[in-house]
């Protein structure tokens, strides 16, 4: 029940964000970015812990072997993917006024879901061998 908790508090932490956006006032382009990327993490995140729970249900171990493998392999990809995210940003960000804060944010939300989109395939898609 432990491999829940963290989770669970992601989902959380996430809809306390949505909910603090939505609440604060108008909503500006940007802050709807930042709306359907939360969106997207949320739903990556509701697909993992519906993962876990259905392993919970037929007893299986939290984490196994192809799950860290999983976890693994998407990390390590997702980690280029978000090299190059970094890079994208710098470039807009000498077209595209922004603050340094909003840039940031973009980065953060970006790393995030191109580690979910990837798990999401790599899940989908299957381990391969090699």
């Amino acid at each position: 029940m432990k491999s829940f908790f963290v989770p669970l508090l992601v989902l959380a932490i996430l809809l306390a964000g949505i909910l603090l956006l939505f609440f604060t006032g108008p909503l500006s382009t940007l802050d709807l970015i930042q709306v359907a990327a939360l969106f997207f993490i949320l739903a990556g995140t509701a697909l993992f812990v519906a993962d876990r729970y259905k392993s919970y249900r037929r007893r299986e171990p939290a984490e196994d072997e192809l799950s860290k493998a999983l976890c693994r392999n998407a990390a390590s990809a997702s980690f280029y993917v978000s090299l190059f995210l970094w890079l994208f940003l710098k470039i807009l960000s000498r077209r595209i006024a922004l603050s340094t804060g909003n840039w940031i944010t973009l980065g953060i939300l970006g790393m995030a879901l191109s580690n979910i989109m990837i798990w999401c395939f790599m899940k989908w898609r299957g381990m391969r061998n090699g």
